[in-house]
């Protein structure tokens, strides 16, 4: 009886298939998650270049949200765009990065002073599925950096 039981092969590719396809299934929704933070990762950075690009040619900080931020790719109505922070600051540099200056540094002879403008715009990523070691909510920043003069 043992030998005959043994030498049954019906339901193996059934059970096969069943201790297979929970991780098989978890690495794909895992890749496809992977996938969606990418390229969410990759609007936040060009919606904050073309932030930076529009304060850069004179647009009004006030009307970002408006001009910038509804208009991206990143699908925001008037009804969630309070999940984005933009963050605008503006540095000065002289020749030398490293040394620190402001508006009113006088850079020196054959130099002259750099304004640049700094965007940061963040929103939290929310994962398809709860992973082990991992927060179901991740922050994401674009950056960009524009010299404004």
């Amino acid at each position: 009886m043992i030998k005959s039981f043994l030498k049954d092969k019906k339901g193996i590719a059934a059970t096969e298939f069943a201790l297979m396809a929970p991780p098989l299934l978890l690495i794909v929704i895992g890749i496809f998650d992977y996938g969606m933070y990418l390229n969410y990762a990759i609007k936040l950075e060009d919606t904050a270049m073309a932030t930076a690009q529009y304060i850069r040619a004179g647009g009004d900080e006030a009307d970002i949200e408006e001009s910038i931020i509804l208009e991206s790719s990143l699908g925001l109505t008037e009804d969630n765009i309070d999940t984005v922070t933009v963050d605008i600051s503006y540095t000065y540099e002289c020749d030398d990065p490293a040394d620190p200056a402001d508006e009113d540094t006088d850079c020196g002879v054959g130099d002259y002073l750099r304004r640049y403008v700094n965007v940061v715009i963040s929103r939290n990523y929310e994962t398809l599925i709860p992973y082990p070691g991992l927060s179901d909510s991740l922050n994401l920043n674009g950056t960009a950096r524009l010299q404004n003069n």
